[in-house]
């Protein structure tokens, strides 16, 4: 890979503890990347557990 190609994505497959809130952002290097869920409904970000939003 050259340093003039960049990707507008990674996707990742992780396990969570949902007994902790979720994160919506992580550092790499000196840069903040928002973090996007897929496949989850009705997530509540605040205390990041399942079924109200």
């Amino acid at each position: 890979m050259t340093s003039s190609s960049k990707g507008s994505y990674t996707r990742l497959c992780i396990q969570v503890n949902l007994d902790k809130p979720l994160i919506n952002t992580v550092k790499v290097g000196r840069l903040k990347q928002k973090v996007m869920y897929e496949g989850i409904s009705f997530l509540c970000f605040y205390c990041g557990r399942l079924g109200h939003k």
